[in-house]
């Protein structure tokens, strides 16, 4: 166990060496621990989130002229206060690539660790990685129980990375039941978390909406969320209930246990939340998890209301033409800044749909993924036409459609 702190003591960097074993976790990835990066033809990358390690988060000293007119306790007592905020270190825990295992046992000790972070002063905790780590529900069991005992409400933890992770419906449930209640987590990253359905939408959907919710960047990759996941996910963006307390879209083993394990409050606690609000999400990935147009339809639906989703990430999906016109329809009547539909089986109809709805002006977006569709010359030229018109578009990634130099010339003409 290494503690290595920086010149200023500011921050702190918490790392365990994953000398226990790789658990089957993938260990030709690079070394930071993150997600591998995405495959080629995805579309967009999401934006690049920077480490809280890298923050300079201290409160500045207070000027002489702000304590001025102030008796000198109350002076005395502000100082003190600024000198523990300057002195109070930002520990990441870095457990990616460890044998997190049920098999291993491992997840007693990283109990005990955080335990021990947690209720160490002046330390903070404001990353936690479990990246590669054969992470199961039993371990989202204990962490979750660990978190719910130790974690005051005003928690510092604001980023979670569970990249990899063999938790299922029933492990998210576990953890998103602490989650709601956890003001300051700002990022959740499950990538290639590869079981998940719709029964941990409805358990992530409450973190989004939760009073004290403020998640702003959500990252699903490979789950089968389906339409059904992602309809739910809406919902919550919208600020709507919908089937959201129903375990319904779970298996009936799952709701079950989740019940009988006192885990399916979270359902109905989360159900609440969804009614009080639509959260502040600004980020959400949901690349290759089964959505086709019916998704699509839904997800533009609420983003008719939801005034804070500013980058969505949903390429590798089977949106086809329908899902695409679905999207285009909202483009200008929301906030959305990137847009990424790259591999989503999109043709001439959604390509010109998509034209049509950058000309009319109004829209925010920046960025438009919708590179190996299947447009062609005719889409090509209508999206064309829709571009010259256009004001607000920075970035376009066409790359890999079946279009000829004739498309392809009318889009450069476009951009001219």
């Amino acid at each position: 166990l290494a503690l290595a702190a920086d010149a200023t003591g500011a921050h702190a960097s918490l790392a365990l060496d994953a000398a226990g074993g790789d658990g089957g976790s993938g260990r030709d990835n690079d070394a930071t621990g993150t997600a591998p990066a995405a495959e080629s033809g995805t579309g967009l990358d999401p934006p690049k989130l920077q480490s809280p390690l890298l923050q300079n988060n201290q409160s500045s000293p207070a000027s002489s002229s702000s304590l001025q007119g102030m008796s000198p306790g109350r002076g005395q007592q502000l100082t003190q206060q600024q000198q523990a905020d300057q002195e109070r270190q930002e520990v990441a825990l870095n457990l990616s690539r460890c044998d997190l295992s049920e098999q291993s046992g491992n997840m007693i000790c990283l109990a005990r660790l955080l335990v021990k972070c947690l209720t160490s002063n002046p330390a903070s905790l404001t990353e936690l990685d479990l990246s590669f780590s054969s992470f199961s529900d039993r371990g989202a069991v204990i962490l979750s129980a660990c978190l719910d005992e130790r974690l005051p409400l005003h928690g510092t933890l604001e980023s979670i990375k569970m990249g990899h992770a063999l938790i299922t419906d029933l492990g998210c449930a576990s953890l998103c039941r602490r989650f709601v209640l956890m003001p300051q987590l700002k990022t959740l990253d499950l990538q290639f978390v590869r079981m998940l359905g719709p029964g941990a939408a409805s358990a992530i959907a409450s973190v989004i909406a939760s009073n004290s919710g403020g998640l702003q960047q959500l990252y699903l990759r490979e789950a089968p969320l389906g339409d059904a996941g992602i309809g739910i996910l809406a919902n919550a963006l919208a600020g709507t209930s919908s089937h959201f307390a129903d375990s319904s879209g779970m298996d009936s083993g799952i709701g079950a246990e989740l019940q009988q394990q006192d885990h399916g409050s979270a359902y109905l606690n989360g159900a609440a939340a969804v009614r009080r609000g639509a959260g502040c999400l600004q980020d959400l990935m949901a690349v290759n998890c089964d959505i086709g147009a019916s998704g699509a339809t839904l997800m533009s639906n609420a983003l008719r209301t939801n005034n804070t989703l500013h980058h969505l990430f949903l390429s590798h999906n089977p949106l086809a033409d329908d899902g695409a016109v679905a999207l285009a329809q909202v483009l200008t009547h929301c906030t959305i800044e990137t847009l990424d539909v790259g591999s989503c089986q999109i043709g001439d109809r959604g390509a010109k749909a998509l034209g049509d709805s950058i000309a009319e002006g109004g829209s925010c977006l920046e960025t438009l993924g919708i590179r190996s569709n299947l447009i062609g010359d005719t889409g090509a030229t209508q999206f064309a036409q829709g571009l010259v018109q256009n004001k607000s578009l920075e970035i376009i990634a066409f790359d890999g459609n079946p279009c000829s130099d004739v498309g392809a010339s009318a889009i450069m003409e476009a951009l001219r």
